[in-house]
């Protein structure tokens, strides 16, 4: 699934964005553990898609700033 990301153009700002906006609102909405809950697998995924990104596609300028790195 991560691999329907590449052609959207997006920049690491996007997932930064992105996961600020999730962690603010599970935070506002939620208890602390379940928030917490939330948060985790969103970073995760945050990262995969970044990842995939960086390594498969995506603009130049987003490959430059993530660098080659492991999947986790």
């Amino acid at each position: 699934m991560p691999f329907k990301h590449v052609a959207l153009d997006l920049r690491p700002a996007h997932f930064e964005a992105w996961l600020d906006l999730w962690r603010r609102h599970c935070r506002a909405h939620l208890a602390a553990p379940e928030a917490e809950e939330l948060i985790t697998p969103a970073m995760s995924m945050g990262e995969r898609i970044r990842w995939v990104i960086t390594r498969y596609g995506g603009p130049p300028d987003a490959r430059a700033e993530g660098g080659e790195q492991s999947v986790p």
